[in-house]
């Protein structure tokens, strides 16, 4: 049943480019005539060298017949057009109906009078008397007198046909995943923000029309399809609720770029690129104070000139765990120290890594990010470690395509489980706790690090661990990805809640993640709560559950 129900999406992904045109898919045929019926669609297809995907419903005698083509060549419709009439021809001589199921609309219309004869004119009558002003869905069944109707009228891929290359494509990569949506709906189980507003265009099912309709002229930049966008956490959460796997960050991404050029970026969301080049990250604040959350003796060398200017190990602390939590960075150096790791920092010349200029869109990524590749080379570390899941990201995803970094990267999770495994770190019992691992997007979908925060966790003596029911690939998001959090914090705020609500469904005491920005997050979606329902339940980023058990 899964495999049926998910072959549908999945016929897009047959071969790049193509999709599903539904034009003759809805035969009904006497189930003795399945067989037949099959091989005559399977010698159309060959005839006129158009993929035709059989399936259906043996019991009831419906045949699926449908068509995977390029929606932008006009050679593969004009093969698909005889083809289609070819599959209606056999479903006649089989004595069966042009439409099982769905209906006949638009789509066998310029059929249907080959199926009712003479019973055409009767129910033209009907529709005289009961409509004579002809509102009442113009155009369905072919049911005007005298009309006739074609395939391809009412066509939405004729921009397409006109102009293969797109009226506004994104580039190919992108204009194959947007046109493989076949709008089905699966992605609405596994979208956080269509969760918490229950609109369309708040949905990767919408986006994804949105989108569409960008690119082929349709509809032009706005204010309004920016917020449609940038309300997205590209979480990813969609892409793995979609059977055809539709990348469908990529394609907010993309759009993104070009609600960038139009001028149309949200005021939130460009307060984050100015406060990025004014002070050196997102919140604006002093360069100097992104050391005050070091412990003293690090604080102290750093302001005498004592901090290594090249060491094994680099700590990229990034902007959230610098200057939002309190307890992240200590938390880090305490088990680093321990385990007697050779490190340095930039100190306060650490700056934004750059991920959220990606994310709004702007072209000036790349030059940010050789610029602080050129600052991490210089300390000459073999690898960098960072607690911050969208730094992570994007030194291991982003960076690679326009600066070479000259080592390894791990995120703390990581880091610490290599330590955990060489017996650097020994844990001690900080009594019972039930406590649930929150998957950070950047960190899970993006990545599958799924087992190392778990067996972190599982280690760690007096500890309990309970899951949540959506996990690992289909996780909850938390709301804060994608320059949400700024933009829209209330929406987002709401995305934690739900969240939360996951963790203390299964009774947990403590919610721990691997992410700066989903813990804090999660802390506001806990007080978005009524204290009578949230209990005590406290949210902590993992280095501090580490570094609070240890000996």
């Amino acid at each position: 049943m899964r495999a049926r129900g998910g072959l549908v999406p999945t016929l897009s992904r047959i071969k790049p480019g193509n999709r599903l045109v539904a034009i003759a898919e809805d035969l009904g045929v006497p189930s003795t005539k399945i067989p037949e019926t099959i091989r005559r669609a399977q010698a159309i297809s060959q005839k006129y060298n158009i993929l035709i995907a059989t399936f259906g419903h043996v019991g009831d005698g419906n045949v699926h017949t449908t068509f995977v083509c390029d929606v932008r060549s006009r050679d593969d419709w004009n093969r698909l057009k005889p083809a289609a009439e070819e599959l209606v021809k056999t479903c006649m001589e089989m004595k069966g109906t042009l439409s099982a199921e769905h209906g006949t609309g638009l789509t066998r219309a310029p059929h249907i009078q080959m199926q009712l004869g003479p019973a055409m004119d009767v129910m033209r009558k009907i529709k005289k008397a009961m409509d004579p002003d002809n509102i009442l869905n113009p155009g369905k069944m072919g049911l005007e007198k005298g009309a006739k109707t074609d395939i391809y009228d009412y066509f939405a891929f004729k921009p397409l046909i006109e102009h293969p290359e797109g009226l506004n494509s994104y580039g190919k990569a992108v204009d194959d995943e947007v046109l493989a949506c076949i709008h089905c709906g699966f992605c609405r189980l596994g979208c956080p923000t269509f969760s918490v507003t229950q609109r369309e265009a708040r949905n990767a099912r919408g986006r994804n029309a949105l989108a569409f309709y960008l690119m082929n002229g349709t509809i032009e930049p706005s204010r309004e399809l920016a917020e449609a966008f940038y309300s997205c956490t590209t979480c990813q959460a969609c892409t793995y609720f979609c059977p055809a796997r539709i990348k469908v960050d990529e394609i907010v991404e993309a759009v993104r770029k070009k609600m960038y050029k139009a001028g149309m970026v949200p005021e939130p969301i460009l307060g984050l690129r100015e406060s990025i080049y004014k002070t050196g990250n997102i919140f604006a604040s002093a360069k100097a104070e992104r050391i005050e959350i070091y412990p003293p003796a690090l604080k102290e060398k750093v302001k005498k000139g004592q901090l290594k200017a090249k060491a094994d190990t680099l700590l990229f602390m990034g902007c959230v765990p610098s200057y939002l939590d309190m307890k992240m960075v200590p938390s880090l150096l305490k088990p680093l120290d321990a385990a007697g790791v050779d490190y340095t920092t930039l100190a306060a010349e650490e700056g934004c890594c750059g991920f959220p200029l990606f994310l709004m869109g702007t072209d000036e990524f790349e030059e940010h990010a050789k610029k602080t590749a050129e600052k991490i080379r210089a300390t000459g570390a073999k690898e960098l470690v960072t607690p911050c899941a969208g730094c992570y990201k994007t030194f291991k995803t982003l960076y690679p395509k326009f600066a070479d970094l000259g080592l390894e990267v791990y995120h703390s999770v990581q880091y610490l489980e290599k330590l955990i495994k060489e017996g650097k770190i020994k844990f001690k019992s900080n009594g019972k706790q039930k406590v649930t691992y929150h998957d950070p997007c950047d960190l899970g979908r993006a990545f599958q690090i799924f087992e190392p925060p778990r067996d972190i966790i599982k280690a760690i003596p007096g500890v309990e661990y309970v899951e949540m029911v959506r996990n690992r690939l289909q996780a909850r998001c938390c709301g804060s990805g994608g320059g949400v959090q700024a933009n829209i914090p209330e929406m987002a705020a709401a995305m934690g809640a739900e969240r939360v609500r996951d963790a203390l469904a299964v009774g947990a005491e403590v919610i721990v993640s691997g992410c700066a920005a989903c813990k804090d997050n999660l802390r506001k979606g806990t007080k978005a709560i009524p204290k009578e329902q949230r209990s005590k339940l406290k949210v902590m980023d993992i280095t501090e559950l580490v570094a609070s058990s240890m000996e």
